[in-house]
């Protein structure tokens, strides 16, 4: 027995408990808002049709104080406010493709049968909005649905089928950018943006300058010539083209709109929670003002959130998907196998962008030219490894071309960061780039005896280092690192190579523009009897010497080997400190090779002022 279309009673004095036990095994109970001053009635459709068909539900469309159970193929056909929806099994709701459509629901809207919105033309926008969320209900936690926590719930055999109009998500500046500007020339075509699409820019000043991790511009385009697009307002910061040497870095442009929109409201945030057993296709969406706060993050409820899928969600799709205004995480596969992020944007998020619970395994997972892009800690949240990148624990996961820009956090956040052996995963990471965070552009704390490669990456205009690289003892391998004006060091060492296998920099280019003492340092937790390598890498730039050891933070030794690297002025500077057992191995082509130790070392060797070491010549090794 259901309720009739047309009562104006209350769900608890119109239902019966046989009707509210169905109701409840459908979901529909869940899809509720907490409407204990609204007259709410529940809907049923009756056949296909139109949403504001009456034959469609046997009477009256669902109105703002309804529930709607959608049974059978629905068309949304023009603006529609209800207080949830729950669409069912074998069901399917549809934005109309042809025309412009909002879908405001006060309450949960619940999807175990398909959801698609899939605009015919870049002119038709499909919004769904959570109108009235209360942030301060929400609870979080689990795996079902719950009313206090309102948004969209992808459940079951619920699928997703959202493709907004095609457009390339990002591009480099094609020159530098000036504080003033009202133009930007672009380094490729803007396929898909139009006029009045929104746009950031990302800061590339010195890690000097004033707010050097904050400094995005954002602005709408009025107009598009070419490559070549106006703005509706000048720009407040200067964002230079950075010489690095062997190449040059622009600053990301990044397109933030969509014309497929599900969001929330400032005060008011949303979240899309996806525990279905079918892939997902999310493509060119916005999701806007998501990821809920109550005293803190709320368990489970972030911008685009795949919950506990497993296998369920192999084959799933998201692409060119923005999450932007995020109250805490912004996308997060957790224990959810095989999904493909393919340039996506996370702008303005309170918590590390790209995240899934630590200790728990997701498998296959690929970032591909994925960007996070002003990751800032609200006032007063500690969180002192923040991230754009958690490179969390699974296997077979990549992350290529990706970009991290506008970090922020203490003293250990960081664009990309491998947590703690629990949470170790095994990623493929190429064609990164970190710049203009407030500390490091690779943060590493983990001790593990695997492999990890690091092909590629550039690290430029971070506010610490470019690599930090902890805690005591991993085999991480850095092939081809670029490494420009990071202000403290380019790689802060401090862990050593693990018993098996050994730490390796090699062809690392390492110019620290004139910005600091050190190219390297070397400092803490380097105990062990396996040395970390540094191999044809290039030094420059640096005002005192390329590599400072200083062990005197802790009681351990440094154990390192240079090999035909190349420098341009001092090469070694080891600092006093009661620990004797630093030993600095260096081999240049054509040259005896040397050992480095600390001036104070026990046995023979020649004291060398520059290095401020002991110099004995060795056997080559």
């Amino acid at each position: 027995m259901e309720s009739r279309p047309d009562s104006s009673v209350p769900v608890k004095r119109v239902l019966d408990r046989r009707t509210l036990l169905g109701y409840a095994a459908a979901g529909v109970a869940l899809a509720l808002a907490p409407l204990s001053s609204v007259h709410a009635r529940v809907h049923r459709t009756r056949r296909n049709g139109a949403w504001h068909q009456r034959s469609t539900w046997g009477g009256a469309p669902p109105g703002r104080g309804d529930v709607a159970v959608v049974a059978h193929d629905v068309r949304v056909d023009r603006k529609t406010l209800v207080a949830g929806i729950v669409v069912l099994h074998g069901a399917r709701l549809q934005l109309n493709a042809e025309r412009s459509v909002t879908l405001i629901a006060r309450g949960n809207i619940v999807v175990k049968g398909r959801l698609i919105a899939r605009p015919q033309s870049a002119t038709t926008r499909h919004r769904i909005r959570f109108g009235g969320v209360k942030e301060s209900r929400m609870k979080g936690g689990g795996m079902s649905v719950k009313s206090t926590d309102v948004g969209l719930w992808v459940m079951d055999r619920g699928s997703l089928d959202i493709d907004g109009s095609a457009k390339i998500p990002w591009l480099l500046a094609g020159q530098s950018v000036p504080a003033g500007a009202t133009s930007i020339e672009l380094d490729g075509s803007p396929t898909g943006w139009r006029v009045g699409d929104e746009i950031a820019i990302a800061p590339t000043g010195k890690p000097t300058d004033n707010g050097h991790d904050d400094a995005f511009d954002t602005a709408q385009i009025t107009s598009i010539s070419g490559q070549q697009i106006q703005l509706s307002r000048a720009t407040s910061h200067a964002h230079p083209v950075v010489d690095l040497g062997s190449q040059r870095r622009a600053p990301e442009v990044l397109n933030l709109t969509r014309n497929v929109i599900v969001e929330g409201a400032p005060g008011g945030r949303t979240h899309v929670f996806v525990h279905s057993r079918r892939p997902q296709r999310i493509a060119h969406a916005q999701i806007r003002h998501v990821g809920p706060r109550n005293r803190g993050k709320v368990a489970g409820r972030y911008g685009l959130h795949f919950h506990h899928c497993l296998g369920g969600s192999r084959k799933s799709v998201v692409r060119g998907v923005v999450v932007r205004d995020c109250g805490s995480h912004a996308f997060v596969p957790h224990l959810s196998h095989g999904i493909k992020f393919l340039e996506c944007i996370a702008f303005n998020a309170a918590e590390s962008a790209y995240w899934w619970d630590p200790g728990d395994p997701s498998h296959d997972i690929l970032y591909d030219r994925c960007v996070a892009a002003r990751i800032r800690n609200r006032a007063g949240d500690a969180n002192f490894r923040l991230t754009g990148f958690l490179l969390a624990k699974g296997d077979g996961n990549s992350a290529r071309g990706c970009i991290a820009a506008g970090v922020g956090g203490t003293s250990e956040s960081s664009g990309f960061f491998w947590p703690g052996a629990r949470s170790e995963g095994t990623w493929g990471f190429t064609d990164c780039v970190a710049h203009n965070n407030r500390n490091n552009g690779i943060f590493v704390w983990l001790n593990s005896s695997h492999v990890h490669d690091v092909e590629r990456f550039v690290g430029f205009h971070n506010g610490r280092a470019g690599i930090h690289q902890g805690a005591y003892g991993n085999g991480f391998r850095y092939l081809d690192s670029l490494l420009y004006g990071n202000l403290k060091c380019g790689v802060e060492l401090v862990a050593r190579s693990s018993e098996k296998r050994q730490m390796q920099f090699i062809r690392t280019r390492c110019d620290q523009a004139g910005l600091s003492k050190h190219a390297v340092i070397a400092d803490r937790h380097l105990a062990g009897t396996r040395s970390v390598i540094f191999e044809d890498a290039t030094f420059r730039n640096y005002q005192h010497s390329a590599l400072g050891i200083t062990p005197e933070r802790s009681k351990e030794p440094a154990r390192i080997d240079v090999v035909n690297c190349s420098f341009d002025g001092n090469e070694i500077w080891i600092y006093n400190s009661a620990n004797r057992d630093t030993l600095i191995r260096l081999s240049q082509s054509g040259q005896d090779p040397l050992a480095v130790r600390h001036p104070d070392a026990e046995g023979p060797g020649l004291f060398k002022s520059e290095w401020n070491a002991k110099v004995t010549v060795i056997e080559p090794f």
